[in-house]
């Protein structure tokens, strides 16, 4: 919070910066506890992380019980697990650790920020990193997005410092355990969005040498690894294939395969090559809006725009572009997967911003009323969702009322998404994932409830829909409850 305060040099300034600062993070805070987590991403990583926590294995993330999950690496899924045996096993649990790491991203940032000497800038960064549309989401959501963002981050700017400062050398190990949280954080592609605009600032600022002398690459690289292999090797030990799924499937499949059909774990999202800036655009509203602005504004003389003496600028829009031409030849994307460069992106937007809202107090009010509007949609999603619990997809409300009616009966979930089923549950209610198996349940004489989702429902065989009696609906969820003999029809 001190840093977030040096750059505003009066008074009142301070006090600005400093309300809508506590008031961002409140409201986010107040979404981090009231909402449930959310099928299927979210609550998928938060069971991920309760299973975690409840075998007691931090070696192995399982996917289902006895089913090893080879998707991701850990370090979010311990951070979950963390906060939940400290908090108890609840979305507030698993979020907390992801809404901590979320603000030390924004303290990385504050302090590269600071580097430049330029009053207000670090404020005017964090407040614009802060309210873009994925990053406010993504702050305390169970994901694997942040992590990497935290890493790849925290390598951009030590790589900075380390170059920049004689006395570095903190910041010159510093890049390397940000590539060794990256790998934990999401794996390999950590070392390809750090490394592709190092590479191409170096180079187009005939920088290598310098590159070479100022950092520890040998000792540097010795770390990384120290740091980031005995998991990988522990998890193939403990599951062998992981690493062939993890590296060869995930890691190049996903991503150059189109409607790759080898994912164990759900399905790969086919894009239109390109897709990434469409998805970028939205992830950063409303600064994208702003920056459409500015460029169209100077469309004249834009050059000077990305001008800097230092590389400074371009060592921004490197990294914030990053993302985006790595996945431009990605044929499976998510929005998400441009997270890494938003960081490099909300400086980029001070440093274009802080000249002109220092001259115009119409372009001052309108900066601060794009800050206010992702917050108060998320304010209207948390307080809406309270009132209406089916807004959103998950199972929290359909799980805890028939544990309350219910409690000695048998509920299984014919819906192999709905992860908030079983998290909400512990594990008590299993997710069935086969219609045949679900058909041998139905023949049998066992007795018990089944939820389903509507289109779950108007997909089976009318001979299997006879067998259920419907008990309750749930916004897009039905519970049934198996007939019996007697009154089936």
């Amino acid at each position: 919070m001190t840093t977030l305060l040096k750059n505003s040099p009066h008074s009142s300034s301070t006090r600005l910066f400093f309300y809508f600062f506590s008031i961002i993070i409140a409201i986010r805070l107040l979404g981090a506890f009231f909402l449930p987590v959310i099928d299927p991403s979210e609550a998928r990583y938060a069971e991920i992380a309760r299973k975690l926590l409840e075998s007691g294995n931090w070696i192995t993330l399982f996917h289902d019980y006895g089913v090893p999950f080879w998707a991701k690496p850990p370090l979010s899924s311990w951070l979950s697990a963390g906060g939940m045996a400290l908090l108890g096993v609840n979305g507030f649990g698993a979020r907390l650790p992801i809404l901590l790491l979320s603000l030390g991203l924004v303290g990385l940032i504050m302090n590269l920020a600071n580097t430049r000497r330029q009053d207000g800038l670090s404020t005017i960064s964090a407040l614009i990193l802060l309210t873009g549309v994925l990053f406010y989401i993504a702050s305390a959501a169970v994901m694997t997005d942040m992590a990497l963002a935290f890493g790849t981050t925290l390598s951009m700017v030590a790589f900075w410092h380390a170059l920049k400062e004689d006395d570095g050398l903190k910041w010159k190990y510093l890049f390397f355990i940000g590539l060794a949280i990256g790998l934990l954080g999401k794996g390999p592609i950590a070392l390809i969005l750090t490394g592709c605009p190092l590479f191409l600032w170096t180079m187009i600022g005939l920088r290598l040498k310098e590159v070479w002398q100022k950092l520890p690459w040998i000792s540097g690289t010795l770390l990384m690894l120290a740091l980031a292999v005995p998991w990988h090797i522990l998890a193939e030990l403990e599951t062998p294939g992981f690493l062939n799924y993890y590296i060869i499937g995930e890691h190049f499949s996903r991503f150059f395969v189109k409607g790759w059909a080898g994912d164990l774990y759900g399905h790969a999202h086919a894009e239109p090559l390109g897709f990434i800036w469409v998805f970028w655009l939205l992830a950063t509203l409303p600064w994208s809006l702003w920056l459409i602005g500015i460029v169209g504004a100077r469309r004249r003389d834009w050059r000077t725009l990305f001008a800097s003496e230092d590389g400074w600028v371009l060592y921004l829009l490197l990294w914030a572009l990053s993302p985006l031409l790595i996945f431009t030849f990605s044929r499976n994307i998510i929005w998400t997967y441009s997270l890494p460069g938003i960081p490099a992106f909300a400086v980029l937007m001070g440093h274009f911003l802080l000249p002109l809202i220092g001259t115009s107090q119409w372009l001052k009010r309108t900066f601060f009323a794009s800050v206010c509007i992702t917050p108060l949609v998320m304010l209207s999603i948390t307080i809406y969702s309270h009132f209406v619990p089916e807004a959103l997809n998950n199972q929290q409300r359909l799980v805890q009322s028939f544990m309350k009616i219910h409690n000695d009966s048998k509920l299984i979930y014919y819906c192999p998404n709905c992860y908030s089923a079983e998290f909400y549950s512990q594990g008590t209610f299993p997710l069935l994932r086969h219609e045949d198996l679900f058909r041998k349940m139905l023949e049998s004489n066992e007795e018990f409830f089944v939820a389903m989702r509507i289109r779950k429902v108007d997909d089976l065989p009318q001979q299997m829909r006879d067998k259920l009696v419907k008990v309750q609906q749930y916004g897009k969820t039905i519970l049934f409850k198996k007939a019996s003999e007697q009154n089936a029809p």
